[in-house]
């Protein structure tokens, strides 16, 4: 397999659309599917209650390592999660733009 199809939808097709994936899709789901590209953390990180996602990305064949996150002071741990995946898949189809 060629490692830059990564970047040019080989593996870009989760749903983007986070309301329409909050209603078919558990946490669980989510995290499951960010693990394919690192290890997912979710976790409350101050003390009103709101979570936070992230994920360290290392795609070592194309050498390419970055950080995708959540915005602090998601309602729930699935915004967050699906937050996370958003950005991280906006951060792929902009590599995958540039390959």
């Amino acid at each position: 397999m060629n490692p830059l199809s990564l970047f040019r939808g080989g593996l870009v097709g989760a749903c983007t659309q986070p309301e329409a994936a909050a209603q078919q899709e558990s946490l669980e789901d989510v995290l499951l599917d960010l693990a394919r590209w690192g290890q997912p953390r979710v976790g409350q990180y101050s003390r009103d209650g709101t979570w936070h996602c992230h994920i360290e990305v290392n795609v070592s064949p194309v050498g390419v390592k970055f950080e995708a996150k959540s915005d602090f002071q998601q309602k729930t741990p699935l915004a967050a999660a699906l937050m996370c995946r958003k950005h991280l898949l906006d951060a792929i189809k902009t590599i995958g733009a540039g390959v």
